[in-house]
Formats: structure tokens, C-alpha cells, sequence
């Protein structure tokens, strides 16, 4: 009963911020579905929510952690930087700043 009352779904209302939300669909411990639910009900019943989902197929439940895939760590990061830059949220990187070395 605690667990329903603290589910995201039954938190759903108007004029919350925007949501990016990265998921993979093989995940055991947080079925995609509960996700893609959350994110569908986002979008109909509250129109004003930006929520985005974007699966991840095949992936498990830490699939964007370094240490289990770098290449999706990467994406990951691209996606949210991608996300944040276009909400206003940060400012793009000059690719000049991108080049140095280490």
C-alpha cells in the first residue's frame, strides 16, 4: 500500500517540470512499462508536461553506468546535455572547449 501511495503515476499533475526519462526495456528491477505508463499519462491527461522518453532496447536496469557500458554512458550524457541545452537549462559547449588535452 506505502509503495502505490509513493508511485510517480499517482504524483502526475499539471505544470511539473520537464522530464527526460532514459529506460531500458529489459529492466527487472523497474518494468519499462511502468515508465512508458508514466510517461503516456504525462503527456495525455496534463498537456503542458514535457516528459520524453527515450527506451533503451535490450538494456537492463544500470545500463548507462561506465563501468557496465561506456558507449551508452556516452549516449546517455549526449542525450541529457542535447535535453538541458534546448530547455535552456545550460549553454552549448564551443567545440573549440571540447578539444583540449588532458
Amino acid at each position: 500500500q506505502a509503495a502505490r501511495q509513493a508511485s510517480p503515476l499517482r504524483r502526475v499533475r499539471s505544470k511539473l517540470p520537464p522530464m527526460l526519462l532514459m529506460h531500458g526495456t529489459t529492466d527487472r528491477i523497474l518494468p519499462f512499462e511502468t515508465t512508458r505508463a508514466f510517461a503516456k499519462k504525462m503527456r495525455r491527461w496534463f498537456r503542458r508536461n514535457d516528459c520524453r522518453l527515450i527506451p533503451y532496447e535490450g538494456c537492463g536496469h544500470s545500463f548507462f553506468n561506465f563501468n557496465v557500458n561506456p558507449q551508452l554512458f556516452e549516449a546517455t550524457i549526449t542525450q541529457m546535455d542535447k535535453f538541458l541545452i534546448e530547455k535552456g537549462f545550460i549553454e552549448p559547449t564551443p567545440a573549440a572547449e571540447n578539444d583540449c588535452a588532458l
